[in-house]
């Protein structure tokens, strides 16, 4: 709709509202004063009829009283063709004995008539109706007559309403007149009216649409002062306002532009619809497309590689910050390390994902160096650490000329070499896992795994008096290598159980959340940090270094864990809180498939 067309409907809306108010306040008069004006007349003209029957009273005593019923009917008619009126006589019991226009012997009873019944009840009765028996609308007057207090009869006095009615339009008749001269009155300053507010709310209607076109730096002209001009005036205020703020969006947006297009990092916007809502150089460069061809399109139909595909599929369903590491899969020799974090509008609403790439190819082949230097240190030491261990448990068995020194010295030795034989065999394991093996994976139920855990670490938890408590849902499934898994598993309850203490209870649970399965531990302990749960799953990282020596640990339980969640396409994840404890969760892909044996 056009400005005109909105000008226009405005205006015709403004004139016919404001002649429909006048007309029903015309129309509204008119009737009260009409109304006002015939019950005026009726009282005058009932007045007139009730003095001609107060009249007649005196003059029907006599014949009423001696029962001559003649010469009570030649008296009403004597008195209708003197007065004009119809005179009607009517006995208690209702017998008509007199009128002064019919036939009384050819009258039915009059008895029930209702000014008859009024004048019985209240010495007066009036009403207007139809006569069936004049065939016409009558004004009726009715009074008993009555001598020394008995009832003869009842007189009826009544005239044609016609002569009211006759008066009445008389009187519409120049009510029109006096109505139609207001009606065209109404009409002009309506008009009038109309325009002088349409003009300039035309105007702020057309600005508006200069607005909405973009044109910000149109100003409306300002009128007289009143509610319109403050209306322009606050339009101005908004206009340069509105300017003013896409201007800075703009300078924003390309400030932005300018810094994801100096990043080396791949960065890509993904909307629910899984179209690329934005795409930098760097990631445009990745995928061998230029920015123009992505934008708009859906991710399958320019991201080639699928792993990075269904990478992306699952983190817009879970809408969780997710990070993975995959291979081009042309003819380029890349790594590349993917997080996705969830995109949110104004309100906090998930409505896509971010995701960025970094090359990390580099990285990974010096990864791979120390992985092998690890793997090959660790096998070169565990052959003289074992004979070391045998040779001091061969010493301990002799007898010493102090063997009790001995035995202490020993032991230390004994306890120390084992503790570098376990360094060894968690570097090992670390090495096996980082080497990317190929590891057996089956739909297992967790709780099958849980228990296994569980009753492995059972007799340590019994020894320090702290209850394993299982917390199990039957039907989670997961993809997993059971083994592997239980391994993790128990690193973890083996934690809780070393920093709990006597009295306390682990919680090992298992279950599904948010779109994943989990395996989760729960200890009261002391709790952790907040600022050491970045670094937790680093390898030989120590929030208590002396504690955790004195403990047992070797520094890589977690780092194992982490690594054994990632080999199974999942993560891991803690929650502590200093003084009550902490949550380890390890997070997996849930399975659909039903194993064959549970």
């Amino acid at each position: 709709m056009t400005s005109h067309d909105g000008g226009t409907a405005l205006f015709r809306t403004l004139f016919i509202t404001q002649l429909l108010i006048t007309l029903a306040a015309l129309l509204a008069v008119g009737v009260y004063f009409l109304h006002t004006f015939y019950g005026f007349n009726l009282g005058l003209w009932q007045d007139e009829l009730r003095r001609r029957a107060e009249l007649s009273q005196l003059l029907l005593v006599p014949p009423l009283a001696a029962g001559d019923h003649t010469a009570v009917d030649a008296m009403a008619k004597t008195l209708g063709r003197r007065s004009g009126n119809r005179f009607t006589v009517v006995l208690p019991n209702g017998r008509v004995v007199g009128d002064s226009h019919h036939d009384p012997a050819a009258m039915e009873n009059h008895g029930g008539r209702p000014e008859v019944l009024q004048a019985l009840d209240e010495g007066l009765g009036t009403s207007v109706r139809f006569s069936r028996t004049a065939g016409e609308e009558q004004v009726y007057v009715a009074l008993p007559v009555r001598a020394e207090e008995r009832l003869l009869g009842i007189v009826r006095v009544s005239s044609p309403s016609a002569g009211l009615w006759s008066a009445i339009r008389g009187l519409l008749a120049q009510l029109a007149l006096i109505g139609t001269a207001v009606v065209l009155l109404s009409a002009w300053a309506s008009l009038a009216l109309a325009r002088r507010i349409t003009r300039p709310i035309g105007e702020i209607i057309r600005a508006a649409e200069r607005y909405a076109a973009g044109e910000l730096g149109y100003r409306l002209p300002l009128g007289p002062a009143g509610e319109l001009s403050r209306l322009a005036q606050r339009l101005n205020q908004m206009a340069a306002q509105l300017q003013e703020m896409i201007e800075t969006i703009t300078h924003e947006r390309n400030r932005q532009q300018a810094v994801l297009s100096s990043m080396i990092e791949g960065v890509m916007a993904v909307d629910q619809e899984r179209r690329i809502i934005n795409l930098n150089p760097a990631a445009a460069a990745l995928f061998r497309v230029t920015t123009a061809q992505a934008h708009g399109q859906p991710v399958d139909a320019v991201v080639r590689n699928l792993d990075l595909q269904a990478f992306i599929f699952s983190a817009l369903q879970t809408m969780h910050t997710a990070e993975t590491e995959l291979r081009l899969s042309d003819d380029r020799e890349q790594v590349l390390q993917a997080r996705s974090t969830p995109l949110r509008d104004a309100q906090q609403r998930a409505v896509g994902l971010v995701l960025v790439m970094h090359d990390v190819t580099r990285l990974r082949r010096l990864e791979q160096v120390r992985t092998d230097f690890v793997a090959n240190v660790s096998h070169e030491l565990r052959t003289p650490i074992t004979a070391i261990h045998g040779f001091v448990e061969t010493l301990l068995a002799e007898d010493w000329d102090d063997p009790q020194q001995a035995r202490h010295f020993l032991g230390i030795v004994a306890r120390q070499s084992q503790r570098l034989n376990q360094i060894l065999e968690d570097l090992l394991t670390l090495s096996r896992l980082e080497q990317g093996q190929d590891f057996e994976v089956l739909p297992t139920h967790l709780r099958q795994i849980a228990e296994a855990a569980a009753a492995a670490c059972a007799a340590k938890a019994r020894d320090k008096h702290i209850e394993l408590v299982l917390e199990t849902e039957g039907d989670v499934l997961a993809n997993v290598n059971p083994s592997l898994l239980e391994q993790a598993l128990v690193n973890l309850i083996d934690n809780a159980i070393k920093y709990s203490e006597a009295g306390r209870s682990v919680y090992v649970a298992t279950g599904r959340a948010g779109g994943e399965a989990f395996l989760r531990v729960t200890d009261q302990g002391p709790g952790i940090e907040h600022s050491h749960l970045p670094r937790l799953f680093e390898r030989f990282y120590r929030v208590d270094k002396a504690r955790s020596r004195n403990l047992g640990g070797t520094g890589l339980g977690l780092a194992i864990v982490k690594h054994i969640a990632q080999i199974h396409h999942g993560r891991v994840a803690v929650e502590s809180t200093p003084g009550r404890g902490s949550i380890f969760s390890i997070l997996l892909p849930p399975s659909v498939e039903v194993p064959a044996h549970t």
